[in-house]
């Protein structure tokens, strides 16, 4: 079965020189932190933060995939009421962040050592700079990359204490 189609969703945001591929079925990765803290919600309400592995597309695109994002969760019969969204693309991330090229795992995982490669938390060449997320040690995915912050902030304390 054939997961990805071109994307066509807004002639005027895609270029037709550059065809973009968007999976039909994306990875969704989905937090409800008013499920555990309801202050994060108004009352009666949830929050929800979708993240769904794509390239980097066109805030337009985006948007049109956002919809694409929910007739696949209501393949599974997860049907939210959706009364604000709000979709933020890598463009939006480096802009913010002053960034070029942002990806959620950073440098390719695919080779035998690439675990091998990762920094470790602590850079050896400036003091305070440390190194946290899915191209840092552990690795990525979301509960390697929360380790890895738990990691360096363990190192930092200690740094401070024994300094």
């Amino acid at each position: 079965m054939n997961t990805r189609r071109p994307v066509a969703l807004n002639s005027k945001t895609v270029r037709s020189s550059r065809r973009i591929m968007l999976s039909a079925m994306p990875t969704i990765y989905i937090a409800r932190s008013s499920h555990t803290d309801q202050s994060q919600a108004a009352e009666g309400r949830e929050n929800w933060f979708i993240l769904v592995h794509a390239p980097s597309v066109s805030h337009g695109v985006a948007s049109d995939y956002a919809q694409v994002v929910l007739q696949r969760l209501e393949a599974f019969g997860i049907r939210p009421d959706v009364r604000e969204m709000y979709v933020r693309t890598s463009v939006d991330m480096a802009r913010e962040w002053s960034t070029e090229g942002v990806a959620l795992y950073g440098a390719s995982s695919n080779s035998m050592f690439s675990a091998f490669l990762r920094p470790r938390q602590r850079s050896s060449q400036h003091r305070n700079l440390w190194y946290v997320g899915g191209s840092a040690h552990p690795g990525g995915g979301i509960p390697l990359v929360t380790i890895s912050g738990s990691i360096a902030a363990d190192l930092i304390t200690y740094q401070d204490q024994h300094s």
